[in-house]
């Protein structure tokens, strides 16, 4: 028995998406754990559309692909994270998303709702998930709505005084001998969501891209010896500085960068309190 469906109004609807191309074959995935779909749509140029659907909002192109061939392509898949296209001589594997060039920030990385990236701490850059393996056994990959971004949110001190020098001798005692050290002033970084070290690793300090030393790790934070070559001090003096950069970095990879103020003080700054004071930030 046939189901006949009347009403008194006709049904009407809009259309969800309009493509400006002729659409010759479709795939679609529904993800996991929400309302929302992948589908994938070659055309009869050759070009393969990622398109995000979803079931609350209008939909959302993640990648325009033009394949080499400008004919129609027949079939698509979806193989994980690789797009497989059949054309009538050729058969094409893409990344189903071009994470690095799409979302260049850890920002713009999580919040693009892209199912296929995420943040590759450890690489800096915005990656598949399968992508992200600088270190062995290490990864550490953030997606849309899962983890947040490395921010620096306070710098103590907040500027390096020039030119830099050895801290001033401390004494202990130890027995009946008296013994003086001397300990290198440092800078501490605290900086939320910093990526956890794999066992037996160190974060770098590096100030100016130049001048290099192991980072410590303490509950206040990221401590960073402060340079106190004369080497640095002839640096930002030639290069009439008022900040140094500064990157903490791991296995050569830029994880966050910050800008340090210099002040060049001297024996001239006044005391206020028990604290020196420079009254300018310039070169002069």
């Amino acid at each position: 028995v046939g189901l006949k469906i009347s009403g008194k109004f006709p049904i009407q609807s809009e259309p969800y998406q309009v493509l400006s191309q002729s659409v010759t074959s479709v795939f679609f995935k529904e993800l996991v754990g929400n309302s929302e779909g992948v589908l994938i749509a070659g055309t009869a140029s050759g070009r393969l559309l990622v398109i995000l659907t979803s079931v609350t909002s209008s939909a959302k192109l993640l990648t325009n692909y033009q394949l080499s061939e400008r004919n129609e392509v027949t079939k698509v898949y979806l193989l994980d994270n690789d797009i497989i296209a059949l054309q009538s001589r050729t058969i094409s594997k893409l990344r189903a998303s071009n994470c690095e060039e799409n979302y260049r920030t850890c920002s713009s990385c999580i919040k693009s709702n892209d199912p296929f990236c995420g943040w590759c701490s450890f690489r800096n850059k915005c990656t598949h998930q399968s992508d992200c393996t600088p270190h062995k056994t290490l990864s550490q990959w953030l997606s849309g709505g899962e983890g947040q971004c490395s921010q620096v949110q306070k710098i103590t001190p907040s500027s390096i005084s020039l030119p830099t020098a050895v801290a001033a001798a401390t004494t202990s005692i130890r027995g009946n001998t008296a013994i003086a050290s001397q300990s290198p002033p440092h800078i501490t970084l605290q900086i939320s969501s910093l990526p956890n070290l794999p066992n037996g690793q160190h974060f770098d300090c590096v100030y100016g891209s130049s001048f290099e030393s192991k980072a410590k790790l303490s509950n206040e934070g990221v401590q960073c010896q402060v340079p106190t070559s004369q080497q640095f001090n002839t640096f930002v003096m030639e290069q009439q500085r008022d900040e140094v950069r500064l990157d903490i970095k791991f296995a050569g990879t830029t994880i966050i960068t910050t800008h340090i103020p210099l002040l060049n003080c001297g024996k001239e700054c006044p005391y206020i309190g028990d604290e020196k004071q420079c009254s300018t930030t310039k070169f002069s």
